[in-house]
């Protein structure tokens, strides 16, 4: 995503946190429901009641438990009472089938607290987490805060959802703002929420990949039971974010500048433009449309071909290409990017060899302790998991039920979508290497 798959634009969180006097996070609007899960994950005992003005605030000492809560603000009120630890959680040993209680299923079983438990936990969390960002516009924030809107992890938040399918009208409304607020050329700028209104910041830190995962989360809301009549109703826009990526493909190699006027080519975007170029040929199959599902195949075949040019002669992946195909990059003791880029075609599928990961492991052996860089980076640990590295990623969930406890910034709802990715269906190994109870 442009020069940064890490978030920058939070660090203006803190100082908007800090001016408000609010921990860690920051104020929102009065009487939302956000209010209430962030004073319980931030901690603060001086919550504004629902319905309250902005300086009202609970009695001290008040229970956050005892806050009252609007009826389906989360659009569902059983994920929203697990956030807030008020909702009965499933006895020890029983059988959780798809994140949820009591449906039968072989989620996990074990000792008290063990997977079967503390896996929907976690899920119901994160899954309330982001939905407590989603704004009442559609547009999902960075955090429930909801000071900054970053349509790229936006994009990857609201396919996080769509592995509930319960969060379908959710995840249309945040689709339905995001076409709202196309520039003509097919990007999107970066927004913040000044006065309770979305401004728009005027730019965006890349155009090939927020159009690119725009693209993969149309197919995983057709995946998840949404309606195609979507899609035929919002053609014309979809048709124009593949026009951007066709305006900002390099003929010569087949790969994407990152924004117009921008001369580099960078790995990651290009992983995600070869993954939304294959989702977009899949939704065109699906509405009978398969001429133009082979035009993007092929696009998107061109991009997995031109990725070699990324690949140093020592093995290591450069982050960028400059004109002239100049590599930049490749000092893996730096984590970001250039150590990232290491496993970022294996945390997205693009590959199966986890030599990339391997990579990133030997220059960082302990990022599993999320101290490695000022975020979490959770999407390191689905990489590690394709790559079968189970300690690691048993390591990184026991870092984020410390550390994260109350999911405090640098916490952000693309954190919270790759826990999701890496939750979603347990594997014998992660039932193995399960942390100690906690809740996230």
């Amino acid at each position: 995503m442009g020069r940064g798959k890490k978030p920058h634009l939070l660090m203006a969180l803190v100082t908007a946190a800090a001016a408000a006097g609010v921990p860690a996070l920051g104020r929102l609007a009065p009487g939302a429901l956000g209010t209430a899960l962030l004073a319980r994950w931030a901690g603060s005992g001086a919550v504004p009641a629902v319905g309250a003005p902005a300086d009202a605030a609970a009695p001290a000492g008040a229970p956050p438990d005892a806050i009252a809560l609007p009826v389906g603000a989360l659009g569902d009120e059983a994920a929203a009472a697990v956030a807030l630890g008020t909702a009965p959680v499933p006895e020890a040993g029983a059988r959780v089938a798809d994140g949820a209680p009591g449906t039968g299923g072989t989620g996990g079983t074990g000792a008290p607290g063990g997977l079967a438990v503390d896996r929907y936990r976690w899920l119901e969390r994160h899954y309330a987490y982001i939905m407590a960002s989603q704004r009442p516009t559609g547009a999902i924030a960075m955090t429930p805060a909801q000071l900054d809107i970053n349509p790229y992890f936006a994009n990857r938040a609201a396919r996080a959802l769509l592995t509930e399918p319960r969060h379908l009208p959710a995840v249309e409304a945040y689709m339905d703002w995001y076409l709202a607020h196309l520039n003509p050329d097919g990007t999107i700028d970066d927004h913040r929420v000044e006065a309770g209104r979305e401004v728009s910041l005027g730019r965006y830190d890349s155009a090939d990949s927020y159009a690119a995962t725009f693209l993969t989360l149309v197919e995983a809301y057709l995946q998840a039971g949404g309606d195609p009549e979507w899609v035929v109703q919002h053609r014309s826009d979809l048709d124009r974010l593949v026009g951007l990526l066709i305006r900002l493909t390099d003929p010569e190699d087949g790969l994407t500048w990152a924004k117009p006027h921008y001369p580099f080519k960078l790995l990651m975007d290009n992983v995600e433009v070869w993954e939304g170029l294959q989702a977009w040929a899949r939704v065109l199959e699906a509405i009978g449309e398969p001429a133009a599902a082979a035009g993007a195949r092929e696009r998107a075949d061109r991009i997995h071909q031109g990725l070699s040019r990324f690949r140093r002669s020592d093995g290591v992946y450069a982050w960028g290409l400059a004109s002239f195909g100049l590599r930049r990059g490749g000092n893996l003791q730096r984590f970001y990017p250039d150590a990232v880029a290491q496993f970022f075609p294996l945390a997205l599928g693009l590959t199966d060899d986890p030599a990339g990961y391997e990579a990133f492991a030997a220059a960082h052996p302990a990022w599993h302790r999320l101290e490695s860089d000022r975020f979490p980076w959770m999407m390191a640990a689905v990489a590690a998991a394709r790559a079968g590295d189970w300690e690691r990623v048993a390591g990184a969930l026991a870092a984020v039920a410390d550390r994260y406890v109350d999911l405090p910034f640098p916490w952000y709802v693309g954190e919270s979508a790759w826990l999701i990715d890496l939750l979603r269906v347990p594997t014998p190994e992660l039932v193995a290497y399960w942390p100690a109870p906690s809740v996230p």
